[in-house]
């Protein structure tokens, strides 16, 4: 392949000339090629014949992981892409780089994608400007179908067709649909300010731009819908594509059903070959060889192959959790404990969908082949939002039965049973989190074990401390760095504010409000803390003078700012 790179030309068709050349050399089509990618078959070719000039870096990676290439190699593919070079577009950022593409959530994702070639182009030629066919696109599926991973790969190919940006924005943290539009407004760097609530800023920043905006895990806040449709109506170079579970059902709304990944038939009969033609048995191959880099479909384990993925319904996320037990289990052993029965589950999820059912059952299965201690973890990990840092983890999970320097083995355990992710954070700090599907499993097993309550007062109690470290130090040296941390932290500082309010400890949230009051203040946040302090200030029970000091001063210098 290094020989393939190396007849790279510095002429227009630089990248395209040295793209084909790896493809041709890594004996794949342009449809194969596309499909590892999850790009379209199109987009392949149009970069090839140098139709598609200087891809986004997000693309060319998307590629270079495709082919197999070298890092050598794929900063040389990168070299030419960006040799070829091109005139800045109408007001758009020249930044195109991975921590550009990062600041506007657009995260090229580490693993390939299989199966979704047809459905990414048909949502590119709906979602396209050029295309016309709809301004709000509502992506549905069932959880664990892969409906964030196909929307950001939509994103990330649109990423040059719109001229004033595209933004990925992640709802599934939020629980109050009024905080939509303050959530979408920080991801696209529009503050809050004395002119207008963040609805209306919002409105202003997009009125006259051509900007392409993906909202993530919708389901959560469908109240927030009409937020949707005013802005669509009111920004008319705007388009919007939703993942959800359900339809928002607006007048303008386009819905695209993402059904799981094709899985092989059953009356076969099959041979390794058209096996591997599966989706899902790619899927489940790719992942396996991950963890165990000696796995390989074979005569022998492609029939137990094939059984698995039809047992889990072809959904993506059931077929990484089974696929993550390789090491320890061979396929036909999986097969058999996939198809006992999950008497733990049965009777509390009767009511959910099949599909879901499926899923769940997934969990379950991969919850009970925990350790003791992981699974204590798993649970309690439920009661973080927008993920943790092993501090907290430590912190908030720790205990008699699982001692805080144990915390970071059997996290390590929950990440390689592909139950925990590890997201992307600051330069010095590794940040943990769950899928909200798992997330929404593990609180179930969380309120079951009798313990929530004092894990969700342990939380508070962190939160709230470190809310007190983050007051002073955003006056200090250390000022960027604890203004990026404690923006990470927005989710679980919400979550810890609703369990004091909900427990009655008004003391204790008006210590937390009175002390994130700054960081809101700088961040542009006064309407929220505005909405927090007023939340405490009408408490059923009477407040304490502490409490209402604090959330009264609150309340005063976000409606003296403008809040």
């Amino acid at each position: 392949m290094s020989e393939a790179l190396g007849a790279t030309r510095s002429d227009s068709t630089a990248f395209g000339l040295a793209l084909r050349s790896m493809r041709v050399a890594a004996g794949l089509s342009q449809a194969a090629l596309a499909e590892r990618a999850g790009l379209s078959e199109k987009a392949v070719g149009a970069l090839e014949r140098g139709d598609r000039t200087t891809p986004r870096p997000a693309t060319v990676v998307l590629l270079a992981d495709a082919l197999g290439a070298s890092p050598a190699e794929r900063d040389r593919l990168l070299a030419a892409a960006h040799a070829e070079g091109r005139p800045s577009e109408r007001g758009r950022p020249t930044d195109t780089g991975a921590a550009s593409l990062a600041r506007r959530g657009l995260l090229v994702p580490p693993t390939p994608l299989f199966g979704r070639q047809q459905d990414i182009a048909a949502l590119i030629q709906l979602v396209s400007p050029s295309g016309g066919a709809a301004r709000l696109v509502t992506l549905i599926g069932p959880g664990g179908v892969g409906k964030t991973r196909v929307a950001l790969a939509v994103a990330l190919e649109l990423v040059d067709a719109f001229a004033d940006d595209v933004w990925f924005v992640d709802l599934s943290p939020l629980r109050d649909y009024r905080l939509v539009a303050a959530s979408v407004a920080r991801a696209l760097d529009v503050r809050e300010s004395g002119g207008g609530s963040a609805h209306e800023l919002l409105i202003d920043a997009l009125r006259e731009r051509q900007v392409l905006l993906v909202l993530d895990n919708f389901e959560h806040v469908l109240d927030a819908a009409p937020l949707v449709a005013d802005l669509l109506s009111k920004c008319p170079q705007l388009s919007v594509l939703v993942t959800s579970r359900t339809a928002l059902n607006l007048r303008a709304e386009r819905r695209f059903m993402l059904e799981p990944l094709s899985v092989p038939r059953a009356d076969g009969p099959h041979t390794s070959e058209t096996m591997m033609n599966s989706p899902a048995v790619q899927l489940f191959v790719d992942r396996a060889q991950a963890i165990a880099p000696d796995f390989e479909l074979t005569p022998s384990n492609s029939d137990a192959l094939g059984a698995i993925c039809r047992r889990l319904d072809g959904l993506p996320l059931a077929i990484e959790l089974a696929a993550a037990r390789v090491p320890l289990l061979s396929p036909d052993a999986l097969l058999r404990r996939l198809e006992r029965p999950f008497p733990k589950l049965s009777a509390g999820t009767r009511d959910l969908p099949s599909r879901h059912q499926t899923l769940y059952n997934t969990l379950a299965w991969s919850y009970e082949l925990l350790g003791p201690a992981e699974q204590v973890l798993f649970r309690r990990l439920a009661v973080f939002a927008g993920g943790w840092t092993l501090e907290a983890a430590e912190a908030v999970c720790g205990g008699t039965d699982l001692p805080a320097e144990a915390v970071l083995d059997r996290l390590n355990q929950l990440v390689e049973s592909s139950l925990v992710q590890v997201l992307n954070a600051g330069r010095d700090e590794r940040r943990f989190g769950l899928l909200e599907i798992v997330r929404e499993y593990a609180q179930r097993d969380l309120q079951a074990s009798g313990e929530e309550d004092a894990i969700r007062e342990a939380h508070a109690q962190y939160m709230s401390a470190l809310a007190g470290e983050s007051y002073w130090r955003l006056v200090g040296p250390e000022q960027v760095d604890w203004i990026a941390r404690t923006a990470r932290e927005q989710d679980n500082f919400r979550v810890a504010l609703r369990w004091l309010l909900g427990t009655g400890q008004l003391d204790e949230a008006g210590y937390l409000l009175r002390h994130l009051q700054r960081f809101w203040w700088m961040h542009g946040q006064m309407v929220e803390a505005r909405r927090w302090a007023e939340l405490v200030l009408a408490a059923d029970t009477e407040v304490p003078r502490a409490a209402r000091a604090n959330a009264s001063f609150v309340a005063a210098f976000a409606a003296l700012v403008g809040g």
